[in-house]
């Protein structure tokens, strides 16, 4: 059996850290986080809101604002998969402009907010396309048509508003833009969020269509679990800051370690099999000022042990599927015993 060579790596982010504000009053809302991102995969990031998601994809593509600051880590993007890599978080912001649009984009949640209201939608991607690639202005209209017809939007719609378009076409049109230079990389900040389940479907087939097509890496952010599970290669699952599961999509689904992913996947019904009772996770995520000790799920978690007040537990590296949870590593030593017992 021939094991296949794992893609490049183009994204390797390192014991990342961001803290909103400074001092003892500095609220750490990305806690050392650390993932590759590889040539041609999808990552999905899932959590519910305030688990820091957003605040990692901005420091990532160095679009985090104050009083949001980067305390410390790494983040490394490596042109075509290449040994040599470009250290983002030291890069220029003159640097940091050739590299957007170019080699990283990004598609942000609210289309209205990412798109010029008072500018026609061809116009936008015309300033893109100008600003990385030498073409005069009729070249880079006919650009702007035939990326609207990448991601099925008529083209006579290259002169209309954002406010002329449905929210569809408005989520649509901000992936078209995303794919103006044709980038290795595309982070997209909850881009479904704000449409309906059916636009949801057709938007998810159109990006794996045009993932196959170009051959780029999406880091693809989410609340919706089910969502990554159908869209996803591998998934990234966050709380309070932290991830407490990373591996396989088809893993996290089948066998979620950490009882936070479990009730993130619970909480979304089926949509093939018997019923079943849905069931939520109880409680709200917890104040990042004053994080409990411990685990910083365990107030919320129905199968904590006595010891996840005090222990926080940490995911374990250089593993295809790990959870940070003090259960996991009861499940793991538990084989090792049973293994070490028959093996006597």
């Amino acid at each position: 059996m021939i094991k296949e060579t794992p893609s490049p790596v183009l994204l390797d982010v390192g014991e990342l850290t961001v803290e909103y504000g400074s001092g003892e009053d500095a609220v750490r809302a990305v806690d050392g986080v650390s993932f590759q991102l590889r040539r041609g995969e999808i990552l999905g990031v899932a959590g519910e809101s305030g688990s820091g998601k957003s605040t990692l994809m901005t420091a990532v593509t160095r679009l985090q604002r104050p009083p949001a600051r980067i305390a410390s880590g790494s983040v490394t993007y490596h042109p075509g998969g290449s040994g040599s890599g470009i250290d983002l978080l030291a890069s220029t912001p003159a640097e940091l402009r050739e590299l957007r649009w170019e080699s990283l984009a990004v598609v942000f949640q609210s289309a209205m907010a990412a798109l010029n209201p008072v500018m026609r939608l061809g116009a936008q991607f015309v300033d893109a396309i100008r600003a990385h690639r030498r073409v005069g202005r009729k070249e880079a209209w006919s650009r702007a048509e035939e990326l609207l017809d990448l991601v099925g939007i008529p083209t006579n719609r290259v002169r209309s508003y954002p406010h002329e378009l449905s929210g569809g076409m408005r989520q649509r049109a901000t992936i078209a833009l995303a794919l103006a230079c044709e980038p290795e990389i595309i982070v997209m900040d909850e881009p479904t969020t704000a449409v309906d389940v059916v636009m949801q479907r057709q938007i998810v087939h159109r990006l794996m269509r045009l993932r196959r097509q170009f051959g780029f890496a999406i880091v693809f952010v989410t609340h919706d679990l089910s969502l990554l599970v159908e869209l996803a290669d591998r998934i990234m699952v966050m709380y309070a800051g932290r991830i407490v599961e990373l591996g396989s999509a088809s893993a996290i689904y089948r066998d979620p370690r950490h009882p936070y992913s479990q009730g993130l996947r619970d909480s979304f019904p089926p949509l093939h099999g018997p019923l079943r009772e849905l069931r939520g996770i109880p409680g709200s995520p917890p104040d990042l000022r004053a994080l409990p000790t411990g685990c910083a799920f365990q107030p919320r978690c129905p199968k904590r042990l006595p010891e996840c007040a005090s222990t926080r537990p940490e995911l374990p590296l250089l593993v295809e599927h790990g959870a940070a949870c003090l259960l996991q590593r009861s499940a793991d030593q538990a084989t090792v015993d049973e293994s070490e017992a028959v093996s006597r």
